[in-house]
Formats: C-alpha cells, structure tokens, sequence
C-alpha cells in the first residue's frame, strides 16, 4: 500500500485530491492520453463535461427502470470523462460544473438503484427502503460535511492528510467504490444486497473521517501544524 500512495503523489493533476483505486489504477493512463488526443483535436474540457452530465442522467434512468448493467456501463463511462475532463483543464468555469455534478448525483444514482429493484422482483418493504436510502444520504452528507470542516478549519482535506488517507481514499465510499460494490453484488444476482452494502460501507466512511477529524482537532489544540503529507 505504500506503493500506491506514493503513485497518487506523483501522477495527481494540478490540484486534485487523492484518488479512489479505479481511478488511480485504471483510469489515469487512458484519461491523459484521452485528454492530450481531445487538446490536439480541439475538444475541450465544457464538452467533456456535458458529456458527462449527459451519461449521469442516462445512468440515472438506467437504474431507475432496473436495466443496471447498462447503467453501470454508462456510469464508469461518466467517471472516466470525469477523470478526462480534469485532465484537460483543472481549473475552469467547466471544472467547477464538473465538481458540482460530483457532489449532487450519488445520492440520486443510488435512489434510481432501489427503484429499479421493482423491476425484478425485488423491492424492498417501505420502512427498510427508507432507513437504507436515509442511512446512504445521511451518511454521504456528513462525509462532506466532516470534509468541508476539515478544510475550513485546518486548511488541509481530509484526504490528503496523513498517508493513511490517502490509502482510505482508494476504498472510501464514494461513486466508483460504491459502483463496484453494487457490480460485484449484481454479478451474483444481489442487486438489494449490494445497496445494503453501500449504506453499510457508507455509514463506516463517516465514522472513520469522524474520527480523523478529531484527531485533528487534538493536534491543533495541542499548537502543533496541520500540515498535508503531500504538500
């Protein structure tokens, strides 16, 4: 593992944070060799990015009539021009769309997936249904709530602190791990398996953010820097 921290500090673009493992391990070397083909044919980071937006609503409606490996399809499709799109231009008006189409399509991508549970015969009963989609939302909303802290007040992500967050980072439960929770559970005919999975694993990176907060919050109530091991 110390390895691929070592890789994310190398090969991260201009200001990214540390990677999830599908985006680390196979997305970066076909996403900057797509972004280098699309600057040389024109193609710019605006249409990379409506692209994108174009698949995340595909994805959504894929998953809301329960045709999910199309969905999935079109979802690690999003995610590689997602990866793209950085690539061409880390910092622009359309980089800034891209971030905000991050941040608010999971929690509809994942409500989508239980709805299409309907289609095979497989919904859940309405009180389990909701706790799993509260305990989704709940806890992918305090995930960036405990990031969004971190940040304000030690000026550092709580990715990017410790290599230890780094190496979180690749198997914390954001879009492309929980997708491949989901894929593994439906590759096994579980689709609702997997979405419990999620809520699970969701609820568990909270807490171990939670915890790292914390422990950041000690350091600098002891006068000691918060600094990010790959600055």
């Amino acid at each position: 593992m110390r390895g691929s921290v070592t890789e994310q500090k190398q090969h991260e673009p201009p200001g990214a944070e540390p990677a999830d493992a599908l985006s680390l391990y196979v997305w970066r070397k076909p996403a900057t060799e797509v972004a280098v083909l699309a600057a040389r044919s024109g193609i710019g980071a605006s249409a990379v990015v409506a692209g994108g937006a174009f698949l995340a609503a595909l994805t959504l409606r894929l998953f809301w009539t329960g045709h999910y490996w199309p969905g999935i399809a079109c979802a690690l499709l999003f995610s590689f021009t997602a990866a793209v799109a950085v690539r061409l231009a880390a910092d622009s008006p359309a980089i800034r769309v891209q971030r905000v189409i991050d941040v608010v399509h999971p929690p509809f991508w994942w409500w989508a997936w239980q709805h299409g549970l309907a289609a095979h015969g497989k919904a859940a009963e309405p009180v389990l249904a909701t706790m799993i989609l509260a305990a989704i939302v709940g806890g992918y909303i305090a995930d960036l709530t405990i990031a969004w802290i971190a940040k304000r007040r030690h000026g550092v992500a709580i990715d990017r602190w410790r290599p230890f967050d780094s190496r979180f980072r690749l198997i914390a439960a954001h879009r492309n791990v929980n997708l491949l929770i989901l894929a593994g559970a439906l590759s096994v005919g579980r689709p609702a398996l997997g979405l419990k999975l999620v809520a699970w694993w969701t609820l568990a990176s909270a807490i171990v953010h939670a915890v790292r907060l914390a422990q950041m919050n000690e350091r600098a109530g002891r006068a000691r820097a918060i600094r990010s091991w790959l600055d």
